[in-house]
């Protein structure tokens, strides 16, 4: 072998890495991790896992199915800004929350941070949420200026046989830019 394909080898094999990586990098929606863009809508669920603990597997273990009975959304200070209540109970299975990002009273909310808290018939559980807005500079309250770990995020509940989680749904939006590579407020 000489020096010249070797070092096309290794020219290769780091370019592969780098595509790897930065497909990885492109398919793992900031979402996943609580982050989102202001406007952006943030879809949740609950997700229910049989879990096989010592003893249980003895035994036919199946999951009860897990109510959802309402859910809201609460700011940094924890008050609340959004909430839906649901008439009867709703199976987990087929429901899934979503919330634009809006107040009460139809507001945009602003950037800062959030709580989604859901009411199950396993327990209440949680996810904390960032939403920022890359158009403008942040401009922080003293209420949204705390850091994450200030809220109490439950996000699963485990009970003998069964977890439920509270999971982000990743979706999928374009980001658009104005002619003048500004960012515009809406897309067509």
């Amino acid at each position: 072998m000489n020096k010249r394909s070797v070092v096309e080898g290794i020219a290769f094999v780091c370019l592969v890495l780098a595509a790897v990586v930065g497909g990885l990098a492109a398919t793992s929606s900031g979402t996943s991790a609580g982050h989102y863009q202001i406007g952006e809508t943030v879809v949740f669920q609950v997700d229910e896992r049989t879990v096989w603990w010592w003893g249980c597997c003895c035994c036919e273990c199946t999951c009860c199915e897990t109510q959802v009975s309402g859910w809201h959304v609460t700011d940094a200070c924890g008050v609340w800004v959004y909430s839906v209540e649901h008439d009867v109970a709703v199976l987990a299975s087929s429901w899934q929350g979503s919330w634009s990002q809006v107040d009460f009273l139809g507001s945009q909310v602003s950037a800062g941070y959030y709580e989604i808290v859901v009411e199950t018939s396993a327990g209440t559980l949680s996810r904390c949420i960032e939403i920022t807005d890359s158009c403008r500079s942040r401009r922080w309250s003293p209420c949204t200026c705390q850091t994450r770990c200030a809220c109490q995020e439950v996000p699963s509940i485990t009970d003998e046989c069964c977890r439920a989680t509270l999971a982000l749904v990743a979706e999928r939006t374009s980001c658009c830019l104005s002619p003048l590579w500004q960012c515009s407020p809406s897309c067509p």
